[in-house]
């Protein structure tokens, strides 16, 4: 994948690096605790959100910079024979300010690159109304993997 820059914010899109793991799985945490979670219940997303070295090695993992700042990643993934928009996280500062709308473009460029035509996302309730907005439509409920009590909207992005 190159590098690609959009001009009118700054905003570039580049492979993730194996070290960048940790730092990765660190922002998850930072952006899924922006929806007032109790502590207690980020903890138990921490596996969950984890991006192993394995995962950035074996998927298209895409770190989100502005200004040479990363700001972001995303990846997608086939899990058990879907094709997924497995991540989408920004840093709290960047939600609100377009970052996510021109992510998800350049999401929906990589998933043409590999020949998708349409990709599934699990998304937190709370990322519904900006899944919507994307285009994405829900299809149903999956159980969360963090308590079994908890379901989350499975929704389908088809590639136009």
């Amino acid at each position: 994948m190159e590098t690609i820059s959009i001009e009118k914010t700054n905003i570039s899109f580049r492979p993730a690096k194996i070290s960048e793991a940790q730092y990765l799985s660190d922002l998850a945490l930072r952006s899924k605790s922006i929806y007032d979670y109790p502590t207690e219940y980020i903890e138990k997303c921490r596996d969950a959100l984890t991006v192993s070295e394995e995962y950035i090695q074996n998927w298209p993992v895409v770190v989100i910079e502005q200004k040479s700042e990363t700001i972001g990643f995303y990846a997608l993934k086939t899990i058990e024979g879907e094709n997924r928009l497995d991540h989408l996280w920004l840093e709290p500062k960047v939600i609100g300010q377009s970052v996510g709308r021109q992510a998800f473009a350049q999401i929906i460029a990589e998933a043409k690159k590999l020949g998708w035509d349409s990709f599934r996302i699990v998304a937190d309730p709370k990322a519904l109304g900006f899944y919507e907005k994307m285009g994405a439509v829900k299809i149903g409920m999956t159980q969360s993997r963090i308590a079994p009590d908890i379901f989350l909207p499975h929704m389908e992005y088809s590639i136009k």
